[in-house]
């Protein structure tokens, strides 16, 4: 087996290096470094060519060993002709363009290895370029850190941090900083925001990653602090497979103890198997699990509610492991073939991360006390054990119909599951008491975002380029079975016993489901060229865009109840106290305390167009426009067993806008290295879902209630 294994290795690693030489490269305005489409690039006295793309790449092969001459033409450019390149078999030669303007005279031409795509130098030049103040972190610089998802990437850029995955950009707080991918919108996955966490997303899937810091009107206007955009990678031309297996070691957890509990025998892939699933005998219910009363037909009777009390799996306690190292595994496969004679590029990668972590902290809850001052209400201490499983794939393909137009697909998959066990003890003022509570919480989070795009030159219409994206995103978050439990000193003697407090013996159920449907086309016109002294440009920049988005929440809420007889020794383990034998008249019973505004059902969609101006003149750059944006939006809080179905218990609550949202930027070139930028403009910040809907969940005994 390891020699059939050594064989077809040997035969891949022939595959990549058997071809022909070949030339290629970049073909790029000398005083703007923009690269030029559509340019002509011919082997002297051969029949061998080619044309620069709509980034201005071009690539020539296959091409015999020898010395030849490279002839390059476009419009409004000089003519330019490089000498003597020599090439030997399988050999590549790369190199970087630059063509002189028509009005410009010919000193010298310039041939340069070209900054590649991902590079910190490529970034640093579209940072200086951009009409946005922006801030970016590129491939090369990723790969430099240890940073295994974009969460941890975008904390190493000015100004920006990370709450639970989400980015904080200039402070400005989570509901102000959006998320995209490929500049197309995301579905959330986040109960309490429309936003995504960006912990689902492998660092080594991204090409760069930029954060804009100021609005231009070819953005969605709900722009606060700022948005961050994902760029995955471009893809490589010929084959590239790269592959890397790793582990990292963590100072405060590996090989440390670590505590966990029985989950489900997937839980490595991140996938939760039934084990965790609300059981059959709820799932399916008709009416709200509680105990029928006397003079009510609601609910069921001690018989049905002693069974379905045992139909929860009787897991509570965890358990003391040895941590282990860290690991992760990348592959990647990328090459190009033809189909009806054109280049069809396509990359396929995968990435796996398992890690632990122990997170050691101290909370307080204060008050006012006597004479006004400021006193300790509740001092817990805490222990958060959590292991985090990320899973992502994604698949792309590039159709190049011509050199000036060409078509893309692009699939991306991403599983984030968090194995968290929570301990935390302490003193409670209100009940003067020290109590111990322990959860056991498992969130499985997932994206799929498939988008389709195209780039398309048209020289004609004013040197105009046309492109457009259509995009499908589903987010989802299932958070099965979150197990709490709370022991409360007995003030008689020294044990502890078990609380009969809200969130002792209970357990929730969450689920999300995110669909997102998204959608754009930009038309850029060249109005004014380059005038003779070379200092004058104009643009215009238009388009439409939409997204439709609708959201689906529901959680339930369970806790076991002890009966007014109840001869329970509330001293014991949870697993002897939920025991099937304790439950019924004189024991514990399920009862569910799901509220009617619980689950709701929520949806947004917003439909734009906008106009902008981009100019230069002298040593200034500008841009002015606006976009008129119209939103409409809903959330419908829903009752999940209504006491009348034909009118259930429900809160609503929308709206729809109509908003403009003018912005300018300007910019003034001090030297080849140093802008001044100054921006200004109206945006608008509309409510998450969460806000707009009734949810009330107690995150700790003592402290604030949380919405989410």
């Amino acid at each position: 087996m390891i020699r059939k294994l050594l064989l077809i290795f040997t035969l891949i690693l022939y595959a990549a290096g058997a071809y022909a030489a070949e030339i290629r490269g970049i073909v790029v305005d000398n005083a703007t470094s923009e690269p030029v489409i559509g340019a002509n690039l011919v082997l002297v006295d051969t029949r061998m060519g080619a044309a620069t793309d709509l980034d201005g790449n071009f690539i020539i092969r296959p091409v015999a060993a020898g010395t030849y001459d490279l002839r390059i033409t476009a419009i409004n450019y000089e003519v330019r002709i490089i000498e003597g390149i020599s090439l030997l078999d399988n050999q590549a030669a790369e190199m970087e363009v630059r063509l002189i303007p028509t009005m410009y005279q010919l000193e010298e031409v310039v041939v340069t290895v070209g900054t590649e795509t991902g590079s910190d130098e490529r970034a640093l030049q579209e940072r200086m370029e951009s009409v946005t103040i922006t801030d970016g972190i590129s491939a090369e610089s990723i790969s430099r850190m240890p940073d295994p998802d974009v969460s941890d990437v975008i904390r190493r850029a000015t100004g920006v941090s990370t709450m639970g995955g989400d980015p904080v950009i200039r402070g400005l707080g989570v509901r102000y900083s959006k998320v995209s991918l490929n500049n197309a919108a995301l579905a959330g996955t986040e109960p309490n925001r429309s936003s995504v966490s960006l912990e689902l997303f492998p660092s080594s899937m991204m090409e760069n990653v930029t954060i804009s810091k100021s609005y231009t009107p070819d953005q969605f206007g709900e722009f606060g602090g700022g948005q961050i955009n994902m760029n995955t990678w471009e893809l490589a031309g010929d084959l590239d497979i790269s592959a890397s297996v790793g582990a990292s070691y963590h100072s405060e957890t590996t090989g440390r103890d670590f505590l966990t509990y029985h989950g489900g025998d997937l839980d490595w892939l991140g996938i939760s198997d039934n084990r965790r699933d609300l059981p059959d005998a709820i799932a399916t219910a008709t009416d709200i699990i509680r105990l029928r009363g006397p003079y009510s037909d609601v609910g069921y009777t001690m018989d049905e509610m002693t069974e379905l009390s045992r139909s929860f799996e009787d897991n509570w306690s965890p358990y003391v492991v040895n941590a282990g190292p860290n690991p992760s595994m990348n592959l990647s496969i990328g090459n190009r073939t033809t189909f009806l004679g054109r280049n069809l590029d396509f990359m396929f990668s995968g990435a796996y991360r398992h890690s632990s972590k122990l997170l050691e902290s101290e909370r307080n809850v204060y008050r006012i006390g006597a004479d006004d001052e400021i006193a300790v209400q509740h001092n817990y201490n805490f222990e958060n054990y959590t292991r985090n499983v990320a899973l992502g794939g994604m698949g792309t393909l590039r159709y190049q119909i011509s050199p000036l137009h060409r078509i893309a697909f692009n699939t991306l998959y991403n599983r984030d599951a968090e194995d968290e066990t929570r301990y935390y003890e302490g003193f409670n003022s209100d009940r003067d008491k020290q109590i111990q509570d322990t959860r056991l919480r498992y969130v499985e989070q997932t994206t799929h975002t498939t988008q389709m795009s195209g780039s398309h030159m048209f020289r004609n219409i004013l040197s105009s380029t046309l492109d457009w994206h259509v995009t499908y995103s589903r987010g989802t978050r299932y958070e099965p079975d979150t197990r709490e439990f709370q022991y409360e000193a007995d003030q008689d003697d020294d044990r502890f016993v078990l609380s009969d407090e809200t969130q002792s013996g209970s357990r929730i159920f969450n689920d999300l489901v995110d669909n997102t449907y998204s959608g754009g086309v930009d038309w850029n016109l060249e109005l004014i060229d380059r005038n003779e002294n070379g200092n004058h440009d104009l643009e215009v920049k238009m388009g439409y865009a939409f997204i439709s988005r609708d959201r689906t929440s529901e959680s339930r809420f369970f806790q076991f109840t002890p009966r007014s007889g109840n001869d329970v020794d509330l001293t014991q383990t949870p697993e002897e106290i939920f025991a099937d034998a304790n439950f019924g008249i004189d024991g514990f019973l399920i009862n569910e305390a799901t509220r009617p505004t619980d689950s709701y059902d929520a949806g947004l969609s917003v439909g734009a167009v906008y106009a902008m101006f981009n100019g230069e003149y002298r040593s200034f750059r500008y841009s002015i426009g606006a976009r008129f944006e119209h939103a409409d939006q809903f959330a419908v809080s829903k009752e999940l067993f209504p006491a009348n179905p034909d009118a259930p218990v429900s809160v609503n609550s929308g709206f729809k806008n109509d908003d403009i949202l003018p912005a300018f930027t300007l910019i003034y070139q001090l030297d080849d290295l140093t802008n001044l930028r100054f921006a200004a403009s109206q945006t608008v910040s509309r409510p998450d879902f969460r806000e707009m809907a009734l949810f009330e969940f107690t995150d700790i005994i003592g402290g604030h209630c949380c919405y989410r």
